[in-house]
């Protein structure tokens, strides 16, 4: 069993690999581990259809299982005044009334994914405008979607805007955490102590990617240290980055890249030693 009951697990990111079958499996396996948390992969608005609906089979299933989900769709990098309207209108009119017609309140529908990093195209509005256009999003989104909890992600340097400026009607406020395990506890505390119930940590790994040569017990232990945290502060959940099945930039081509988070090999010949610790119940107990 999993470490904690609050510890969930991103999980379909270059899905292009991923069969219905392989999406079974997957979600039987995190299923019978103990998770009962899933953050699907969110695409930008604007990408294929195929992919799109290949992400809601992911999500139907996982719901399906019994797993709470967030999901929902992200902006492009760099983007422009004309493509974060037409984001919000994409998350509006199309993303809101399908997860409504889904009509399950363990999905938690996402209005993005740290879209104050991605600002920086012709006429973008600022970080504190996103941030009360998401606001403003969230007040309309509530109007179609009724069925869950309506949330977004941030990284965590914003943790300060969202604090000062409040999450509106959002029922739940994630930030993205890759920092050392003191910074962590700032953070997550920060985030338990402003948001209460509200507040989770959406993406954590080790500070910033394995090595190409990783000690691969400091970062089990880094990770562990990081779950205990998040416990013991009482944050409502915790959502590992990240499990996937798939090659190229997240699976076994960059297995030793620095930036690289994934913790199985597409084949299965190997995985890191923190997820071990992570699925090891006996590990709950250990403070390190």
């Amino acid at each position: 069993m999993i470490v904690w009951s609050g510890l969930g697990i991103n999980y379909g990111h270059v899905d292009a690999n991923y069969s219905e079958s392989q999406i079974d499996v997957d979600l039987d396996y995190l299923w019978n581990l103990g998770f009962r948390r899933i953050r699907v992969a969110l695409p930008s608005y604007n990408s294929s259809q195929a992919l799109h609906d290949r992400r809601w089979v992911i999500v139907n299933k996982a719901l399906t299982k019994g797993f709470i989900v967030i999901y929902g769709v992200t902006c492009v990098t760099n983007f422009t005044d004309a493509q974060w309207s037409a984001f919000k209108d994409y998350v509006l009119n199309t993303v809101a009334p399908i997860a409504q017609l889904i009509n399950n309140p363990n999905l938690e529908l996402s209005l993005g994914n740290e879209e104050e990093l991605k600002n920086n195209g012709a006429g973008a509005p600022d970080d504190a405008t996103v941030q009360s256009d998401l606001r403003a999003l969230g007040v309309q989104v509530k109007e179609v979607y009724i069925a869950g909890n309506l949330g977004y992600q941030a990284d965590q340097g914003r943790i300060a805007g969202w604090v000062s400026g409040g999450i509106g009607v959002l029922n739940k406020i994630g930030f993205n955490c890759y920092d050392t395990v003191n910074n962590f506890y700032v953070n997550a505390k920060l985030i338990k102590d402003s948001f209460g119930d509200a507040g989770e940590i959406t993406e954590f790994n080790v500070a910033s990617g394995y090595s190409s040569t990783p000690d691969e017990t400091t970062n089990a232990n880094q990770i562990l240290q990081k779950i205990n945290i998040m416990r013991d502060l009482g944050l409502s959940a915790g959502y590992f980055f990240t499990y996937n099945h798939s090659a190229g930039s997240w699976g076994v081509a960059d297995w030793g890249s620095a930036s690289n988070y994934s913790i199985l090999k597409e084949d299965g010949s190997d995985y890191r030693l923190a997820w071990q610790y992570i699925i090891s119940k006996r590990n709950y107990f250990i403070k390190i």
